[in-house]
């Protein structure tokens, strides 16, 4: 192998420390970003309790039930108001219990009405604006263009502490547990705050 690259610093620092070659000449570092351009301030106003989760292909290492128990949990501290969580994901291929485990999960804790997992989205510009949190439980992560996409709009992140995480976010967008993700989800929002910080590191 002449040129190895890697797209996050936490993988780069594993390659560089335990590498059983000399990676200095072969290693290198391209970070991530986004246009800011194609990915602009939402403008429309929603009433602060959307809540939207992006996982693609729904599998454990996305962890979504994580972020649905985080949200049932949410919604039985607080009743009255109106959450609701937006699933964009489709099921993985070739395993049938998946749709029969969430559909279960939903209706036994009688969230039918709260929850809402959908397929693929053609315009994820319009998925944002209709969302004012991002909830990410991701396990294994190198990046998260989701959580990059939904800063640049100015949507607040809450953002699992995956392997690899504190290179990449803010410690003040990051959660342990689930306490900690709900009261980030029942905290003020910053919309130019978040932008900004994409503006300042994954700007391309």
């Amino acid at each position: 192998v002449d040129k190895w690259i890697c797209i996050a610093p936490h993988i780069e620092k594993k390659l560089r420390t335990e590498a059983t070659y000399e990676p200095a000449n072969k290693l290198k570092l391209i970070r991530p970003g986004i246009s800011l351009d194609k990915w602009p301030l939402k403008t429309k106003q929603t009433d602060g309790y959307q809540v939207g989760m992006v996982v693609g292909d729904i599998w454990d290492l996305k962890n979504p039930i994580a972020g649905m128990n985080i949200f049932a949990v949410l919604c039985k501290q607080f009743p009255k108001l109106p959450w609701k969580l937006r699933i964009r994901g489709q099921y993985e291929a070739g395993n049938e219990y998946y749709p029969v485990m969430y559909k279960h999960f939903i209706e036994s804790r009688g969230l039918q009405n709260r929850i809402t997992i959908e397929g693929p989205v053609d315009n994820m510009n319009d998925f944002y604006e209709e969302i004012d949190l991002l909830l990410h439980t991701g396990l294994k992560e190198g990046f998260s263009y989701a959580v990059c996409e939904a800063m640049a709009k100015g949507i607040k992140p809450v953002i699992n502490k995956f392997y690899g995480s504190e290179d990449i976010w803010l410690e003040e967008y990051l959660f342990d547990t689930y306490d900690e993700a709900i009261g980030m989800l029942i905290t003020r929002k910053e919309p130019e705050k978040y932008r900004k910080y994409i503006e300042e590191n994954y700007n391309m």
